[in-house]
């Protein structure tokens, strides 16, 4: 610390030979040279804290291994030597630049065309844009709360999210009158940054409250989720169409990926906080991000190597929110100055500013440099006529050892999954469904790391999402939040959203729809209660068990007429009881810890469970005869299970993954899917016709059994199909003599 200014200095700038504290205490106090006749140097010695250390002439450096002698500098392995490209030799180096730019000063690089670069940038409701120096600020378009921007220079457009009405705009720039085209986003969703492909023509987004990235064509009519799993805080997205690459922060993490989504990296998880920006140096292939908490500007390669800080600290740098380059200068927006600020790559003594306004509550956010050299053109491997996919057609890479082919890759919308031939798409009839803490997801069976998704995740701040079914014949989702005590119905597009059923006073743990007469039994742990509710018409409920010792799963097989539900007070049970609540019968002679998820094999009419405490699985015939086990070593604390075709699939808490393997034996063994450390799985289903198949003899199928509100059907010997018709009333009414009214 100099001792003057009480200020701080880095270590390195102590006894160089150059006063950095005014009363030049930095090249006093502690700096000696007494060693410096023992050093046997090969050029001289200087003074340094340790009593002397041998320095070689300009273009050399101090061999590592014997500290005295001289070996060369290898200049372009060092920070700040050129611009662009760089050509070492014997004691000095020869700096040179790609197309488009002319060496000056025998080390920088400027631009053909620079004063044509213009700086764009959004604060608050108006995207602003000027030259380098502020000095020709103007409006381009007002918006209403915009934060991401980018823009496609050969088409002329620009682009930005708006985080207030949920969309996504862009106008051209050459009418910038005209009113901007909008791409409607689902009302939950939180577009906080977008990145263009200006190759072939998409738009990524950041969706921050879904924690997810998607991509879009210009026009919206095709969109997808590139990435949802093992995402936090998406904060800013960048893109290198020339290389393939895509570049996201995640909060604290920095990773790369295919501009597909796949071979995901992480390049930067050491000293970072919240890296609030994101951009590319495309001419020397790195990225550079903002620290908004750390107070810095900082840098990296492709891989995540050559880390070199531009700038740091809370004078220079005090809020940085989102950042981009031209040239060897960077540009970023800045909360705590309210304004915009730009730095030299190498002399970052102090930053100029070239906008502020404080009169603007909220802080500038989005900004990207507009020159046609930061969007150098390659050609598109979708072609003319969008690589023949039905969809989207998006760039990826193929790496051929240390070379790379840009290719492409047919996707499609969400909900939609890939044809046999790679192009073609059909809607989505199967997918795995689960919940889990905040989410509820959909995700193909297959084994694709992005792109994965089936439907758009449903999200909630403070949530704890436990029940879980659906009806495939409504295509309606339920699910419960065990925090707000609130069962929820929403279609598979996200739409339709409603309150079934809205309790302060009621623990929905497990949820189970009897698809046929659409009838939603659900569990109320806290109560001890099993009850039913019309989704056809929520008014109707009724209790139908009560006095059950701490209840938890639940399920239903319609077409047999009986409700399974499990208790976990010792001793702890599994229980069969016909639909309408009556005949309640427990399974006897089987050991039972936590009896924590049931499901139903439709194939073989059989019930299986997993058990939290004893940790394995066990399946019986459905009047609890016949207990075969199921034991796994991997399997740490099972809590739900569904059986699909040959398939059983259960999650895991410990593991926080969820597992495959065959319903019978337990073998081919396999994970899924895992989740961030910590973010519960709960409730898992298989979305599929064949789970909820309709026998058409059901006795309430036809005018609800003739009954007016409830229609159970129970088993029964007097009838052929082995099911009849018993009617119910909701609360505070009862039948009447007919048994239907």
């Amino acid at each position: 610390m100099c001792p003057a200014e009480k200020q701080c200095i880095s270590k390195d700038k102590l006894c160089d030979g150059v006063p950095d504290c005014k009363d030049g205490a930095d090249e006093k106090d502690a700096c000696s040279k007494h060693l410096c006749d023992t050093l046997q140097c090969e050029f001289a010695c200087k003074s340094s804290l340790e009593g002397g250390a041998c320095y070689c002439a300009k273009g050399l450096t101090i061999n590592s291994k014997d500290k005295k002698t001289c070996m060369d500098l290898d200049e372009c392995s060092e920070w700040g030597y050129c611009d662009q490209n760089c050509v070492n030799t014997e004691g000095s180096y020869k700096c040179s630049c790609t197309d488009s730019y002319t060496l000056i000063d025998s080390r920088h690089c400027k631009a053909d065309n620079s004063t044509d670069m213009r700086l764009i940038f959004a604060h608050h409701n108006s995207i602003f844009s000027t030259d380098y120096s502020g000095s020709s600020l103007e409006i381009i378009t007002n918006t209403t709360s915009s934060s991401g921007i980018d823009f496609h220079y050969q088409q002329n457009l620009l682009f930005w999210s708006d985080v207030q009405t949920k969309n996504l705009c862009w106008i051209r720039l050459n009418d910038t009158s005209a009113p901007p085209t909008t791409i409607p986003m689902v009302s939950q969703e939180n577009p906080v940054a977008l990145a263009v492909d200006w190759i072939t023509n998409k738009i990524y987004v950041c969706d921050t409250h879904n924690q997810k990235i998607d991509i879009f064509d210009f026009d919206g009519k095709n969109r997808a989720i590139v990435l949802s799993q093992n995402i936090t805080a998406p904060l800013d997205i960048a893109l290198d169409p020339t290389r393939g690459y895509m570049f996201f922060s995640d909060s604290d993490d920095i990773e790369r990926a295919f501009m597909d989504g796949t071979n995901r990296k992480s390049i930067v998880s050491v000293y970072i906080y919240k890296a609030s920006g994101l951009t590319l140096d495309y001419v020397n292939a790195r990225v550079l991000w903002c620290d908004s908490q750390l107070d810095q500007i900082v840098t990296v390669d492709y891989d995540g190597g050559n880390r070199h800080t531009i700038i740091r600290g809370s004078t220079k740098v005090p809020a940085p929110v989102r950042l981009t380059t031209f040239e060897n200068k960077v540009f970023w927006s800045d909360s705590t100055r309210q304004g915009i600020l730009q730095i030299d790559f190498y002399n970052t003594s102090e930053p100029v500013s070239i906008y502020r306004d404080k009169a603007i509550p909220v802080e500038p956010k989005g900004i990207k440099a507009f020159h046609f050299l930061r969007q150098p053109v390659v050609e598109n491997p979708c072609g003319s006529n969008n690589g023949n996919c039905e969809h989207m057609c998006v760039l990826t890479r193929n790496e051929l050892g240390k070379e790379f082919k840009l290719s492409y890759k047919c996707v499609c919308n969400t909900g939609y999954q890939l044809g046999s031939d790679q192009k073609s798409c059909t809607q989505v009839k199967e997918f795995l469904l689960y919940s889990q803490q905040k989410f509820v997801r959909g995700i193909l069976i297959s084994d694709e790391k992005a792109f994965s998704d089936a439907i758009v995740p449903i999200v909630g701040r403070s949530a704890r999402f436990v029940g879980l079914d659906y009806s495939y014949a409504t295509k309606y989702l339920f699910y419960s939040d065990v925090i707000l005590d609130v069962i929820y119905k929403v279609k598979i597009d996200g739409t339709g959203k409603e309150n079934v059923l809205a309790s302060q006073n009621e623990g929905v743990e497990g949820l189970a729809l009897d698809w046929i007469t659409n009838n939603l039994y659900y569990i109320d742990s806290r109560k001890g209660t099993l009850n039913v509710i019309s989704v056809s018409n929520i008014t109707y409920r009724r209790t139908l068990l009560s006095n059950l010792k701490r209840p938890r799963a639940i399920v239903v097989h319609p077409n047999q007429g009986y409700v399974f539900f499990s208790e976990w007070d010792r001793p702890a049970n599994i229980s069969r009881a016909y639909l309408d609540g009556t005949n309640v019968m427990v399974f006897r002679g089987v050991l039972l810890g936590w009896p924590n998820g049931l499901s139903i094999d439709h194939q073989t009419d059989r019930l299986y469970w997993c058990d939290a405490l004893l940790d394995h699985i066990q399946h019986a015939k459905l009047d609890g005869t016949d207990v075969k086990t199921i034991s796994s070593p991997r399997i740490k604390h099972p809590f739900s299970i569904v059986i699909h075709e040959r398939w059983l699939y259960v999650t895991d808490w410990r593991l926080d993954a969820i597992f495959r393997m065959d319903k019978l034996d337990g073998s081919q063994e396999m994970i899924v899917k895992t989740v961030e450390e910590g973010n519960r799985l709960y409730g898992i289903k298989m979305f599929s016709k064949s789970n909820q198949m309709i026998d058409l003899r059901h006795p309430c199928l036809t005018n609800n059994g003739k009954c007016q509100k409830f229609c159970f059907g129970v088993p029964s010997n007097s009838t052929e199909y082995g099911l009849e018709v018993k009617c119910g009333c909701p609360y505070g009414e009862q039948l009447s003599d007919d048994k239907r009214t």
